[in-house]
């Protein structure tokens, strides 16, 4: 009994063959429907009864067309939601979004659009070609507010330890001084 197929990776497929002795005829075409090494379609119904050495006839997806013209929208009305609808339903792989904050552009809007390729722009964009859409993280917010303690008069080590402990980052002057020994803080 011939197992559906369709919408199945095609080395399923020819695991089962090689098992049951069936042969395959494979062609291939671009589809928008099917990912990828999956069966568009077989030559019989599944579920219908076949002997060894039968030949189906097989057709299996590459994917979206590479070379297909895709005129990029204007996604500075979009949001990163309607932005990301947009490259799945065009099956635009080579088109990825990332991210960064700023304080101009709301959270998940739009910022910037990029090519690889300079000379590329929205009307002559191809599947195959690679592209990146930034849209904003918001304003970044500090994690914490850390209090500073008086280091006057201690060890530079005890600074260095506290900074690490804290993820601060410390800048060193050495400055001379008549009343702080060497080695100590003096601000």
């Amino acid at each position: 009994t011939l197992p559906n197929f369709v919408d199945k990776p095609i080395s399923e497929m020819q695991e089962w063959s090689k098992k049951n002795g069936v042969d395959l005829d494979i062609s291939t075409e671009f589809s928008m429907e099917y990912s990828s090494d999956h069966v568009i379609s077989v030559n019989k119904k599944a579920g219908s009864s076949i002997q060894k050495g039968d030949l189906l006839i097989v057709k299996v997806s590459e994917g979206a067309d590479p070379e297909e013209s895709l005129e990029i929208p204007d996604f500075s009305t979009y949001n990163e939601s309607k932005i990301n609808d947009w490259i799945s339903e065009n099956r635009a792989d080579n088109l990825k979004v990332q991210k960064e904050y700023s304080t101009t552009v709301k959270k998940g809007d739009f910022i910037r659009l990029e090519f690889a390729d300079k000379d590329m722009t929205r009307e002559t964009y191809k599947r195959k070609d690679y592209a990146t859409v930034t849209v904003s993280k918001g304003e970044e917010k500090k994690e914490k507010t850390i209090e500073v303690p008086d280091f006057s008069g201690e060890d530079l080590s005890k600074v260095t330890e506290w900074a690490t402990k804290n993820e601060v980052k410390i800048v060193q002057n050495d400055e001379y001084s008549g009343t702080i020994e060497m080695g100590k803080v003096i601000s």
